[in-house]
């Protein structure tokens, strides 16, 4: 365990301005913090080509399929060779939830902590632990770089071997806390035993990238790093509902709501579907949109072109830019909101 601190970002290459967090590596496997190349310390997908696949991003299935986090590899092995690295919290923190039966999700045992130091508060997912202390539980608080877990290959739907065994890590976003009664009303038959702390509510951000940006800024925070992001897509929808994303982070509002007089949304998206900046709208401002909910107003070809993965933008049958399905998928969970 280390500290982001001065020595290892000198190191790297790095300044030290982000060591204010003093956020912890969450494995004995730091090679980032030393500067080494991806081969010392992520784990690339068995079934995948090159070591990208086990970096944030469009990194899967012919690059179709979007990673949402890291995978940091082990260190450390028993005699019968299962994985030993002991993983800890990044930052001081409050349990938000945890899941110790393997076979309830693809992360089989992870646990989920937010941290309210951030500004917005952000949340850190610590997948396919080995196993988890039988004292920590859902709504405790927890330091910096406390014990949490060890590192493991525990998953619900296929087997990960010995030596593959690392720990997924991801920072992002809870998208909503009606995620659970939203995905039942729309598909009655699908398990969820995880409420609204199931990975698909967790949007994520590129952990690394986010690093690099703070420690290079004598003064920045993680609401700089958002909205310092590569436009990819904006969209304006009709619509009076409030979500709770934006009362959970309002850090993430381009300008001050005032309740009662919201009429709808301008929201830009980054490449990887978070929408990371929220604009309300008056009547005048969303009148334009005619008979339709939605109107996707902004769209960055190159970066959608290099970053597939997530389908944010599509094309109707006259050539114009329409909400894709991840796009639309974002707008309906959190707005109640459909296209007409």
């Amino acid at each position: 365990m280390k500290k982001f601190l001065l020595a290892a970002l000198i190191s790297a290459g790095l300044s030290p301005a982000f060591a204010k967090l003093e956020i912890v590596w969450p494995t004995p496997n730091d090679g980032f913090l030393e500067g080494k190349p991806y081969e010392a310390y992520i784990r690339a997908h068995p079934h995948e080509n090159g070591i990208e696949s086990g970096l944030f991003g469009c990194v899967r299935n012919n690059q179709r399929d979007l990673h949402k986090g890291i995978d940091i590899k082990a260190t450390q092995f028993d005699w019968m060779e299962e994985s030993l690295d002991p993983v800890h919290s990044i930052l001081p923190g409050k349990i938000r939830h945890i899941n110790r039966i393997a076979r309830y999700s693809g992360y089989g045992r992870y646990i989920v902590i937010e941290h309210p130091e951030t500004s917005p508060s952000i949340l850190s997912v610590y997948a396919h632990l080995r196993s988890i202390p039988e004292d920590l539980q859902k709504g405790h608080t927890v330091r910096k770089g406390q014990f949490i877990g060890v590192l493991g290959r525990s998953t619900a739907n296929r087997t990960i071997a010995k030596r593959d065994a690392h720990l997924h890590f991801e920072v992002g976003f809870q998208l909503s806390n009606q995620f659970a009664a939203w995905q039942e009303a729309q598909n009655p038959l699908a398990l969820n035993h995880n409420d609204n702390w199931d990975p698909a509510n967790i949007v994520g951000i590129d952990f690394l990238d986010m690093l690099t940006y703070l420690s290079k800024r004598e003064t920045a925070s993680v609401k700089d790093y958002l909205f310092s992001q590569p436009l990819a897509a904006s969209v304006k929808v009709q619509t009076r509902n409030i979500p709770d994303f934006v009362r959970r982070y309002p850090e993430l509002l381009a300008k001050p709501m005032s309740e009662g007089q919201v009429s709808g949304w301008q929201i830009n998206f980054t490449w990887s579907g978070l929408p990371y900046a929220w604009k309300p709208l008056s009547q005048s401002e969303i009148r334009p949109l005619g008979p339709n909910n939605m109107r996707v107003v902004f769209h960055n070809e190159k970066i959608l072109g290099e970053h597939q993965c997530n389908y944010l933008v599509a094309t109707n049958w006259k050539g114009e830019a329409v909400p894709g399905p991840w796009m639309k998928h974002i707008i309906a969970m959190l707005l109640n909101v459909t296209e007409q």
